[in-house]
């Protein structure tokens, strides 16, 4: 076979053909990349570990009618806000947690009765509708990244996570239980955002969206399958279908975390061809490329529950060597932890992870030199 670019070879592995070498790819929480930073001297550990994509995301305009953060402090008249608080660019409240992942919000819609108060809310204005000229610009630096080897991956935003966030979980969960006109228009607008940056994205060139919710928990969903057919999918499919219409070879990731079997053939019925993360401890593997590996990417798949944080060199290098030779048969696998390393995952179990990788991934035939990790 012909020496393959980096790009080449990740999207052998994403169109489920066998890949010379399997792509990998990890992400660091502060704490970790400070571990990351400490033993390496580096700062992009994307290029250090040569990840064989870059990120690009259609770029904004300058905007003086986006909202500062006095339009949002109506929404917040005697909350608690404790040093450290901010409001996010949606208008949410983020109040800090004891750690990193547990941040705590306060909803602005939490109390809104009508669909009038959402459209009044102060919204930061949606992506632009580009002009040919403008999309012709960001194109060429797709271009260039495609012309150094490696794919582009671009962002499509989520729907449920960002509605909830404003609305509250609590209430947009009964919302869609009982329907509810105030999250429909919630969601209808993040649809929306998601559809212009899926559009957008396709119109560059990028390889591959990535999309999503986190609509599973530990053991089963966190709505039931129907309400999410009912509510979410609809949605999801319209940014989809526009983000193909565009350009029909783009390539959709969807991303939730925790169990989410019971929707697995309605994302493959709306164009996702990868799924992220497929949890070890949330889902049968092996069940799950069975059922669907024709169909599918599978994308990550180490556990950051159990074998990352917990286990011995040896059981990380046996659990990468078994998700290979399984998971990744006949292609269809991107490997990594399934989600960003912890500050409890100790540095020696992401050099396991790493040396296993390049053991068991035939980085033998990699085009290039990869880096030493001690």
């Amino acid at each position: 076979m012909p020496t393959l670019t980096p790009r080449e070879n990740y999207l052998r592995a994403v169109r489920r053909q066998e890949p010379v070498w399997v792509p990998f790819y990890l992400g660091f929480t502060p704490g970790a990349l400070a571990k990351f930073r400490e033993a390496t001297g580096r700062e992009d550990y994307a290029e250090f570990f040569r990840f064989p994509w870059r990120w690009i995301s259609p770029t904004g305009r300058d905007d003086e009618a986006r909202p500062g953060e006095e339009a949002y402090e109506p929404y917040y008249a005697g909350v608690d806000r404790p040093a450290g608080s901010r409001i996010d660019g949606f208008g949410v409240l983020r109040v800090p947690g004891s750690m990193y992942h547990f941040v705590k919000m306060v909803h602005p819609l939490r109390n809104a009765a009508s669909v009038a108060e959402v459209e009044a809310y102060p919204w930061p204005p949606l992506p632009p509708e580009y002009t040919e000229a403008e999309i012709a610009a960001m194109r060429s630096r797709t271009d260039a990244v495609k012309a150094e080897g490696r794919a582009v991956l671009g962002p499509a935003g989520a729907i449920f996570e960002h509605a909830w966030s404003l609305r509250g979980l609590d209430n947009m969960l009964a919302d869609l239980a009982v329907g509810n006109e105030v999250s429909d228009a919630i969601l209808d607008w993040f649809t929306e955002r998601s559809r212009r940056c899926a559009v957008a994205c396709a119109r560059i060139g990028c390889d591959t969206i990535d999309a999503g919710d986190d609509v599973g928990m530990q053991d089963r969903m966190m709505m039931a399958p129907d309400l999410w057919r009912r509510a979410i999918k609809p949605r999801a499919s319209r940014v989809f279908a526009a983000a193909r219409e565009v350009k029909p070879d783009l390539h959709i990731t969807y991303h939730s975390d925790g169990y989410i079997e019971p929707i697995i053939p309605d994302l493959i019925e709306i164009g996702v061809d990868i799924i992220n993360p497929v949890q070890p401890e949330c889902m049968d593997q092996a069940r799950i490329k069975r059922l669907y590996g024709d169909r599918l990417c599978l994308e990550r798949c180490i556990g950051t529950q159990t074998v990352l944080p917990f286990g011995s060199g040896e059981e990380i290098d046996a659990q990468v060597k078994w998700t290979i030779d399984v998971l990744g048969a006949g292609g269809g696998l991107i490997l990594g932890p399934t989600h960003s390393i912890e500050p409890d995952v100790p540095w020696k179990n992401i050099v396991a992870f790493y040396r296993a990788v390049l053991k068991h991934g035939g980085y033998d035939r990699y085009p290039g030199e990869m880096p030493v990790l001690s």
